[in-house]
């Protein structure tokens, strides 16, 4: 049998429960397996219920008992699953190099062990100056409030061992952006299961971690997009430690920027020093801050944020101490592939209505020459007296047909000579000396209608002599 595979072995627990009822109390034998430790403990403390483990000399406790290998324990109460609960307890020992296992979560198959509340506990040490580290990137933890419950009823807890005593670094649910967990020298990692509930499998590896100088260090992966996550101070609702330091460490998406603010802060009495916050990027310090001063929008990457608490005044009972929520959002880039669309796709509208308002006053202006053509002698549409260019367009060269003014003579003198030869008119004109309009035809009375007045300045083209020619009006046959 390998090495890994015998140390998978020692993390099964085997929990076998023979319960019998005598005299209001009952027997419960358990087993485990070697390197384990199984704690009975009499959580609400009910007078009247006891533990009690030895086969002729009975050693009894009314709160715990905190060892046992193997042996028969009697809980002498009529329902101990209310009063008692059950913790099996592990260890794990990492050197500078390597550590003696994983966290391996296995369940007994009893199903009398479900009737009680149940604790799983890793505790874990690492060889100074070393801290240990476990990771949780397959499942991922979400910090809550220690008053909170997770939904799948699995809660698990992180806690820090100190000199000057034991810190919890916080309480998680399964699905989150924690990602890995440092701490220094020593801590432990446990899960609780209610009732009935059983233990769900799983594992997270432990290995050595880098030196820290802060009692732990909490890393967080920020998923793309938008996110906001919440993490809370060291032993909340209690007061962060004395004189003490933690970090998180946030590994950000390319190009993300992320906001960084101190919520329901409450401010310690400080005898020694000042809290401050120092923002870490690339091994060097970035800036040093305190809790009421506005935090910097990190936009270059990961980043490590350290509090240090001051060594406060222990005095007043009543001091509330260093407590925080700290909120970290992250945001997407403002991408510059979006901004150009935008503005091409805008400036493309543009262009299009634009277009199609010069393709429609054209279409207008084309159906409009069509409807204002009165004649088209020679297939060419114009209105008389506005200007063609087919027409003018040769006036520069040849101006033999252009008048500065008009002989009427000259306009109805082949009129009246044709209707003098049919018998129309019986009398003629006489040209009359003097000014040029006294020289006009004097018409019989069977003449036409009166001719339009124009202005004598106006230049007639031949295409006005003809029109005005088939204007005249020309008599009927008399011999008809």
């Amino acid at each position: 049998m390998s090495v890994s595979t015998g140390a998978a072995l020692l993390w099964i627990l085997l929990l076998t429960f023979t319960v019998s009822t005598v005299s209001g109390a009952q027997k419960l034998t358990l087993t485990a397996e070697s390197g384990a430790t199984i704690n009975i403990r009499n959580n609400n403390k009910v007078k009247g219920c006891q533990v009690c483990t030895g086969l002729l000399i009975k050693k009894c406790n009314a709160e715990s008992l905190n060892y046992l290998k193997g042996s028969t324990v009697e809980l002498r109460c009529s329902r101990p699953q209310d009063v008692f609960s059950i913790e099996i307890v592990r260890r794990i020992n990492c050197t500078t190099e390597s550590c003696s296992g994983h966290i391996i979560q296995t369940d007994s198959n009893s199903i009398d062990a479900l009737r009680f509340n149940r604790t799983f506990t890793w505790n874990l040490t690492a060889a100074a100056p070393k801290a240990f580290q476990i990771n949780f990137t397959k499942t991922g933890l979400k910090q809550i409030n220690p008053s909170e419950k997770c939904p799948d009823r699995h809660t698990y807890t992180l806690q820090a061992f100190q000199s000057t005593g034991n810190v919890a670094v916080g309480k998680y649910c399964r699905s989150g952006t924690i990602s890995t967990a440092l701490i220094l020298k020593s801590g432990s990692f446990s899960v609780d299961v209610p009732a009935e509930q059983k233990l769900q499998n799983d594992k997270f590896d432990v290995t050595v971690g880098e030196k820290i100088k802060s009692l732990a260090r909490i890393s967080l992966t920020l998923p793309k997009g938008t996110s906001s996550s919440e993490l809370l101070s060291p032993d909340y609702p209690e007061s962060f430690p004395d004189d003490d330091t933690m970090g998180w460490y946030f590994r950000v998406p390319e190009k993300h920027r992320v906001d960084v603010q101190f919520l329901n802060l409450t401010q310690p009495d400080c005898v020694k020093k000042e809290v401050a916050v120092e923002y870490h990027q690339k091994d060097r310090v970035t800036s040093v801050l305190g809790l009421n001063d506005t935090q910097p929008l990190q936009k270059q990457g990961d980043f490590l944020l350290t509090l240090r608490n001051c060594e406060m005044e222990r005095a007043p009972a009543d001091s509330p101490g260093l407590t925080f929520t700290l909120k970290v959002s992250a945001y997407p880039p403002r991408s510059k592939a979006l901004l150009t669309i935008l503005g091409v796709v805008a400036t493309l509208l543009v262009i299009s209505v634009i277009v199609l308002v010069v393709m429609i006053r054209k279409k207008k202006k084309k159906k409009l020459s069509h409807e204002v053509a009165v004649y088209n002698p020679n297939g060419i549409n114009f209105l008389p007296g506005y200007e063609s260019p087919e027409v003018l367009g040769t006036c520069e060269d040849d101006e033999s047909h252009v008048y500065e003014e008009i002989d009427d003579t000259l306009v109805y003198t082949h009129l009246l000579k044709r209707n003098a030869e049919t018998g129309n008119y019986e009398e003629t004109y006489k040209p009359v000396s003097g000014h040029r309009d006294s020289q006009k035809p004097l018409l019989s009375s069977q003449q036409g209608p009166p001719r339009p007045n124009r202005p004598p300045s106006k230049i007639l083209t031949p295409v006005d002599n003809t029109i005005y020619q088939n204007m005249i009006y020309q008599p009927k046959d008399q011999s008809a």
